[in-house]
Formats: structure tokens, C-alpha cells, sequence
């Protein structure tokens, strides 16, 4: 996953952001520099969207950083007030410095602003502390988003760039303005803008690039959309990256083979299909009658003579015997 800045809490409605301002220091955790450490972390808490639906998982980022230097290994702790479900709650920082999580958001009845704390401790520095303001809303909507996402090329070498369009629409068809997207994706790329708004006519589109990496991989690239009075929708689609990715990675993953099967398929039916018909044409031998002459060999007789109705028998008694 990954995301631009971190929320702005200032653009998050007046009363929200004051709630937020409340419910945050009476947390009751400890705060920045309470540790035994002279190294000081800087916590960053960022969230996919400012606001989202209930009973909703939304992606989240944490990012621990000293002198401007990403921590890796520093343990993170994920809470939340109101209480949300985290996935994973807990875990170590990677080798950007970054812990990946998402939030399951209270099914409220009411508007309700949910605030996101993040510990990060690490050894040898003070446990530090993050937080982030979420509003979520409740989820009545009667209405039904579609989302549809494409990615041109879908071959990207690491380094070059890719184009994410997403397409949002309601259930008659109708594009849909204003509607929040997300995209989420992994840590072998990056994106130019991982959230927005769609235009009016209901497209949002951003840019992703590969990383540079020393083996080609899949990734997958997932977007979500939603807007308050429908329910949100998830589109996903895939590309290959990698340092020497090629239209020949995807024989090498797989493609090729399937192409290979479908035609060893087609090849034993024409085969099959074609001997049927020379079964079919071949000679039909019947008593009495010469089968066509082989090329190059003389008529061809059946011993015998055929013999009238009523004298069954008689062709077998005139067989010649068999040579002594």
C-alpha cells in the first residue's frame, strides 16, 4: 500500500476536528520522549481517505523516521477511540521505514470521529507517539457505486510508469462526481496520487511506477470507491514489474503454458477430427463384393460366390482351407 501525505486535519469538518482535539490527550498513553533513550522517533500516521463509511476497512501508514531517516524494526502499536478492529494491530517497520495496517471503522449510528493513535518504539530511542483524525459516517446508503480500473501497459519495467484510470458509476450507469477513490498497492511500486476525488465525470486517474527490483513479480493494484448515500465498490487489476520484465515473463509465469495446453488441445482434436473422416471414407468390405484395389497391386476378390436367399452357410463351406 501506498499513500501520499499524511491527513490534514484541517480539512476535516470544524466539529470533527475539535472532537479529535478533545478525545486525543485523554488517551491516557504515554507521550513522545518517555524512555530511556537518546534517540527520538517521529511517528507519522497516515490514512487513506479523511473520511469513510462505517463497518469499512480503510488502509493505513505508519511511518517512523529519526533525522529524517526511516526505522527499520521499530515496533509499532496501533489503538484507536472510539475502539476499531486494526489488521494487523502490531508489527515491526520495513526496510522503508514503514508499518502497513488497515482499519476496520466502528459501525456508528451518528457522525463520529474516530482518532488514530500509533506507538513506535524502538531500541536505544523513546517511545514515541502518532495520531490521525478519521471521520466516519454511518453506513445507510441505498444506492450502488461501480468501479471499474484499467492500467496501461500492464508489462512495467522498473523505473517506467504505468497509467491507473478509474471509472466511477452508479448502478443505472451514471458517472458519479465527487466520489472518494483509493488506490492500494504494494512496496515494489509507487504511486504519484494513491487518493482523490473524480471529476464530474466520474474518472480519477493517477500514475504508478516500479521500483527498482532484481526479479519480475506480480502486483496487484486495488481501488476503492465510495461516496455517503451508495455503497462503496472495489475493483482490482494486475501488472508485471520487475528489473527484466518482458512480454516473455508472462510465458514464464504462466501465460505461455496455458497458450502452450490450448494448442496441444487443438492439435489432438484436428488429429482426431481427421482420422474420423478417414475411418469414415475407408473401403467397406461386404461378402461378394471387391474392396477398392491398393495402388500398385492387383484386383482384390473375395473367395466365395454369394449365394441367394435361403442358402446361409454355403459362403463360409466354400471357403478355400488353410494351407498345410
Amino acid at each position: 500500500m501506498v499513500f501520499e501525505g499524511p491527513v490534514d486535519a484541517t480539512s476535516v469538518r470544524p466539529v470533527a476536528i475539535l472532537l479529535a482535539a478533545l478525545l486525543i490527550p485523554l488517551l491516557n498513553v504515554p507521550s513522545a520522549g518517555t524512555g530511556s533513550g537518546s534517540e527520538t522517533l517521529d511517528v507519522e500516521v497516515t490514512l487513506a481517505a479523511r473520511e469513510a463509511p462505517g463497518a469499512f476497512q480503510l488502509p493505513v501508514l505508519v511511518a517512523v523516521t529519526s533525522d529524517s531517516r526511516p526505522v527499520v524494526g521499530a515496533i509499532v502499536r496501533l489503538s484507536s477511540t472510539p475502539n476499531s478492529a486494526f489488521v494487523p494491530d502490531e508489527g515491526e517497520t520495513g526496510s522503508d521505514g514503514n508499518f502497513r495496517s488497515v482499519i476496520l471503522t466502528p459501525d456508528v449510528k451518528n457522525e463520529t470521529v474516530v482518532a488514530v493513535i500509533a506507538r513506535a518504539t524502538f531500541k536505544g530511542a523513546n517511545e514515541s507517539l502518532g495520531s490521525a483524525a478519521l471521520l466516519v459516517w454511518p453506513d445507510d446508503a441505498t444506492g450502488k457505486i461501480v468501479a471499474k480500473i484499467s492500467v496501461s501497459p500492464k508489462v512495467v519495467r522498473a523505473g517506467d510508469s504505468a497509467l491507473i484510470s478509474v471509472n466511477v458509476s452508479d448502478s443505472t450507469g451514471a458517472r458519479v462526481g465527487n466520489a472518494t477513490v483509493v488506490v492500494i498497492t504494494d512496496e515494489w511500486v509507487e504511486l504519484s496520487t494513491s487518493s482523490g476525488l473524480t471529476s464530474a465525470n466520474g474518472s480519477f486517474v493517477t500514475v504508478v511506477r516500479a521500483k527498482p527490483s532484481d526479479s519480475d513479480r506480480f502486483v496487484e493494484i486495488r481501488v476503492q470507491a465510495f461516496k455517503r448515500g451508495l455503497r462503496a465498490a472495489e475493483a482490482t487489476e494486475r501488472i508485471i514489474v520487475g528489473r527484466y520484465v518482458t512480454e516473455a515473463s508472462i510465458w514464464e509465469r504462466g501465460g505461455g503454458w496455458i497458450v502452450l495446453v490450448v494448442a496441444l488441445l487443438v492439435a489432438i482434436g484436428l488429429f482426431l477430427v481427421l482420422h474420423y473422416k478417414y475411418v469414415r471414407g475407408a473401403a467397406v468390405i461386404t461378402p461378394g463384393v471387391a474392396p477398392p484395389a491398393l495402388p500398385g497391386s492387383g484386383p482384390s476378390t473375395i473367395p466365395g460366390t454369394p449365394q441367394p436367399p435361403g442358402a446361409e452357410g454355403t459362403f463360409i463351406r466354400n471357403l478355400p482351407s488353410a494351407p498345410k
